[in-house]
């Protein structure tokens, strides 16, 4: 659900709404960085640029988007991480330090 629509459920204003829904993004992601537990069996992985939509550039180019990158296990545990790029050696060493050594990662690459 977006802070949009969440407006008018809780009787705030949109500021208010939008910068509480960022701090439980926050909190969420710091939670899940600190799970230990490995991902395992069949997984996909994608990154994906996360931000308010303003006029200019977009996508990779876009320099006020926030980069993350996601593991998900299928039917199970999530993995998610704020990164600072997207090379392939960075991205394999996340990987590496989530997934068992079985396990079969499916990416769009």
């Amino acid at each position: 659900m977006s802070a949009r629509k969440s407006v008018k459920d809780v009787v705030l204003s949109y500021k208010t709404t939008l910068k509480a829904f960022d701090l439980l993004r926050r909190v969420l992601v710091v939670d899940l960085a600190r799970s230990d537990v490995l991902l395992k069996e069949e997984l996909k992985a994608d990154e994906s640029y996360f931000g308010r939509r303003r006029e200019g550039e977009r996508g990779q180019g876009a320099g006020h988007k926030t980069l993350w990158f996601g593991i998900l296990e299928r039917g199970g545990k999530v993995s998610v991480n704020i990164v600072t790029d997207v090379k392939p050696e960075s991205l394999m060493n996340k990987t590496m330090k989530r997934v068992r050594c079985e396990s079969i990662v499916c990416t769009d690459t």
